[in-house]
């Protein structure tokens, strides 16, 4: 096998399923605000994983929705810089946790 030479360390992925663990437990603490729980360097990746949050089915957030009881809901969004150039657009998750005798319509809402 021929060695693949990298500039830099891809980061690791089982790093990142911890800080979602970590990022769901801070936001059971506070039900109803959303914050930023990724920055991604494609929309498609960010649009993903808040499906999978919303849906229930990234790991994380699941056990910890089903642990205290509520649910997560999460938001994908594409902003630029002031540059213009779409190449230095983040793409971002945010994702917020309704707790169980919360109504999602009684939270706030995301603008």
């Amino acid at each position: 096998m021929a060695l693949k030479f990298v500039g830099s360390l891809p980061e690791d992925e089982v790093q990142a399923r911890s800080q979602h663990k970590a990022n769901a437990a801070e936001l059971i603490e506070n039900p109803g605000l959303w914050a930023e729980v990724g920055d991604y360097s494609k929309r498609a990746t960010a649009t993903s994983l808040a499906g999978e949050i919303n849906k229930g089915k990234q790991s994380a957030y699941a056990k910890a929705a089903e642990a205290a009881g509520g649910k997560f809901e999460a938001e994908a969004r594409t902003v630029g810089d002031d540059s213009g150039d779409e190449a230095n657009d983040k793409h971002l998750v945010y994702a917020r946790y309704v707790a169980p005798e919360a109504d999602a319509d009684d939270a706030p809402d995301f603008e």
